[in-house]
């Protein structure tokens, strides 16, 4: 839902349309949500034997001494670092052609930027799964890093553990939106 969120608030290149709509985003949420809840249940199942007491189900708590305020500008850094990588590998770098007009660089130039624009997101994948890798063991000792408000709903759902359940929400929230805009 935060990435989905970030792509309902970034603009296309002309600078109005959103990237999805509203509507769409909203739907996107819900369904992302209720597969949140399919899978814990299904993972629940499957793993039923190796339930941790302390921490049933993997549910995104905050660090020893941490506080709620802590937790939460983690939570929004690091979904900030996460989408803000998506969208300018994966969104932003599709079209140079559109950008030619405004460059006025010779096409040799243009040429070069596209090949290494592509090279690029071809790349993106791998380069996003690191970054992500990257924020998860920053983040999991102060926050849990759930950086997927359906994740913490999903476990928390499972588990029956609401506590600080909106942090996992509006951090996550705050960072795509900020890094969307």
């Amino acid at each position: 839902p935060a990435i989905t969120l970030a792509m309902a608030v970034a603009k296309t290149r002309d600078g109005v349309t959103p990237q999805i709509t509203p509507t769409n985003a909203c739907l996107y949420c819900v369904v992302q949500t209720c597969a949140s809840l399919i899978a814990i249940y299904a993972l629940s199942a499957a793993y039923s034997h190796l339930r941790v007491p302390q921490n049933p189900l993997g549910v995104p708590v905050p660090g020893d001494g941490v506080t709620l305020v802590g937790a939460l500008i983690m939570e929004t850094l690091l979904t900030f670092s996460l989408v803000l990588s998506i969208l300018l590998l994966f969104v932003r770098g599709e079209d140079t052609l559109a950008v030619s007009a405004e460059l006025h660089k010779p096409r040799s130039f243009l040429k070069r930027v596209r090949e290494s624009r592509g090279y690029v997101k071809d790349m993106a994948p791998l380069a996003i799964g690191l970054i992500h890798v990257a924020l998860i063991i920053v983040g999991m000792p102060v926050s849990g890093a759930s950086l997927n408000p359906a994740r913490a709903f999903g476990c928390a759902a499972m588990s029956n553990i609401w506590a600080n359940q909106w942090v996992y929400w509006v951090g996550p929230f705050l960072g795509a939106a900020v890094a969307g805009f």
